[in-house]
C-alpha cells in the first residue's frame, strides 16, 4: 500500500477507478477530481459526452498522460451504478488491471480503488481485492510455465490511499492477506 492516488503513483501502470456517478449524485470527488484535474478535464469531458460513462466493466487505457501524472500510462477503469457496486466488481477491476501491466510488460504498477472518496463503503472489499490480485498472477505464472504467455516482470503491485484512510485500509488488507491461501491450493 502507498499513499498516492492515480496522479501520483510512480509506476509503469496507475489504475484508477470511478463509477458512473458519485454516491451523493455528484461527479468526482478526491482522487478522482485530483485525476480529473491533472489530466484538464478529460475525464470529466469523456464522462459527460458519453464515450466513458464508466460502466461495469469499461476501460480506457491512456498511454500518452499529461507531464503532470507519475505513472507512464494510466489506465481507468468503470465500476458502475455507486448503489450497485459490491466487492467483485472491484475484484474485476484489479484483475484486469494486472492482466493489463502483466501484457504491457510491467515492472510495477498500482490501484486506485477509489471508494471511499465516491462515498462507497468499501471496507470489505479488500477481501475480494487480494484474491483476485493472487489470482491473476497465478494464472499468468502458469501461462508461462507452460510456454504459453512470456514470463512475468511484473514485480510489485501497490494498492492506492488516501492519508486519511491508511491506517483502516492496511488493517484490512493485512486481515485479508492472512486468510490468502498459498498458490495452487485454491478451490
Amino acid at each position: 500500500m502507498a499513499v498516492w492516488d492515480a496522479v501520483a503513483a510512480e509506476v509503469e501502470l496507475s489504475a484508477a477507478c470511478l463509477f458512473e456517478h458519485e454516491a451523493a449524485g455528484t461527479m468526482l470527488k478526491g482522487g478522482a477530481k485530483h485525476l480529473d484535474d491533472a489530466l484538464g478535464n478529460a475525464l470529466s469531458s469523456l464522462h459527460t459526452s458519453g464515450r466513458f460513462p464508466a460502466k461495469a466493466g469499461q476501460s480506457l487505457l491512456l498511454d500518452r498522460p499529461p507531464p503532470g501524472i507519475a505513472g507512464r500510462a494510466l489506465l481507468v477503469l468503470g465500476l458502475g451504478d455507486p448503489a450497485a457496486w459490491t466487492p467483485v466488481v472491484s475484484a474485476s477491476a484489479v484483475a484486469l488491471t494486472l492482466q493489463c501491466a502483466i501484457a504491457r510488460k510491467a515492472a510495477n504498477a498500482a490501484f486506485a480503488p477509489s471508494l471511499l472518496d465516491a462515498g462507497v463503503d468499501g471496507g470489505h472489499g479488500g477481501a475480494a481485492l487480494l484474491p483476485a490480485a493472487a489470482a491473476a498472477i497465478e494464472a499468468a505464472h502458469e501461462a508461462a510455465s507452460m510456454g504459453l504467455a512470456e514470463p512475468l516482470v511484473l514485480q510489485r503491485f501497490i494498492f492506492d490511499a488516501g492519508p486519511a484512510h491508511l491506517e483502516n485500509a492496511l488493517h484490512r488488507f493485512r486481515n485479508a492477506l492472512a486468510t490468502l491461501r498459498p498458490p495452487g491450493t485454491r478451490s
